[in-house]
C-alpha cells in the first residue's frame, strides 16, 4: 500500500502503529515524520520543497507538483480547525495546497483532528467534511458540535 502522511504532531503519532504492516510505502512532507518512519524501518519518501520553520513541513509549488505525480491508497491529514459549516482549515495557504492535493491524489482520505479544534475556523480551507473521513476521540456532547454531513470514525 502507498500512504501519504501529512506533517504535524497528530499524524506523527500514527508512525508506531504502521510498523506491523508489511509492504507499506509512505510519502510525507514532514521532516520529523520521515525520520520516525525511517527509524521504524518503514519505507519512506520525503517530499521536497520549501521547509516551513514553525512546522518543519515541506510546502510550496515543488511539493504540490510532486504530489500531483503520485497516487495513494490513503492519505492521513492533520487540521487546525473544523468549522460548523463543515470546512477543514489551516492557517497557511501553502500547507492547505499540500493537504488539498494529497486528498485529491488518494483513494481514501482521513483527517485526524483533536476535539479542541471543533467549531473553529482558521485562514485557509483545504477540504469539506463530505470529502474525507474524520478520525477523532469524542467526549459527551461532541457530536452536537459537528456538521451534519460528517463521516466520522471514533479513535480509541
Amino acid at each position: 500500500d502507498y500512504l501519504f502522511l501529512d506533517a504535524g504532531t497528530t499524524v506523527y503519532e500514527m508512525v508506531p502503529f504502521l510498523k506491523e504492516i508489511s509492504g507499506l510505502h509512505v510519502v510525507t512532507n514532514g521532516l520529523e515524520t520521515a525520520l520516525a518512519l525511517t527509524d521504524a524501518g518503514i519505507d519512506c519518501c520525503l517530499l521536497g520543497g520549501h521547509v516551513k520553520r514553525q512546522t518543519h513541513a515541506a510546502i510550496g509549488a515543488t511539493t504540490v507538483s510532486r504530489l500531483q505525480e503520485l497516487n495513494f491508497n490513503a492519505a492521513f491529514i492533520g487540521a487546525n480547525a473544523l468549522s460548523p459549516a463543515g470546512f477543514l482549515t489551516t492557517p497557511d495557504t501553502e500547507e492547505a495546497a499540500v493537504k488539498r492535493t494529497a486528498i485529491q491524489q488518494s483513494q481514501q482520505a482521513f483527517v485526524l483532528i483533536d476535539r479542541s479544534k471543533f467549531n473553529a475556523v482558521t485562514f485557509a480551507e483545504f477540504a469539506k467534511t463530505d470529502q474525507v473521513t474524520i478520525i477523532s476521540r469524542l467526549e459527551a456532547g461532541d457530536r452536537e458540535k459537528l456538521p451534519v454531513n460528517i463521516q466520522l470514525e471514533e479513535a480509541e
